[in-house]
């Protein structure tokens, strides 16, 4: 491959995780929901914010390589930082539930 294609497909590759990447979040805080133990909505929550650590690792790559512009990683990040602090809430109270 010429070095103009390599940077095609990794740009395509990002691409491809950045789409895939959120709707893993959205899956995992679905199916939490969708569990009727306690214990199971938290892992479930663990899941989606592995998911949000992996976007905001990807996000980060694509801003360093020139593939994502500084103004809107910093809104996505943004965004997934808060999505993040969210559900630390949300497993804090589920956690509270099943530990009082």
């Amino acid at each position: 491959m010429k070095k103009l294609e390599v940077r095609e497909f990794l740009r395509l590759r990002l691409r491809m995780r950045l789409r895939l990447r959120p709707r893993s979040i959205s899956a995992n805080i679905a199916e939490s929901y969708g569990r009727s133990h306690t214990a199971d909505k938290i892992n479930f929550l663990y899941y989606a914010r592995g998911s949000i650590t992996e976007t905001r690792s990807h996000l980060e790559y694509g801003k360093r390589v020139g593939y994502i512009k500084k103004s809107d990683y910093d809104l996505l990040d943004t965004l997934l930082e808060n999505i993040h602090l969210d559900l630390n809430k949300i497993i804090k109270t589920f956690k509270n539930k099943l530990y009082p």
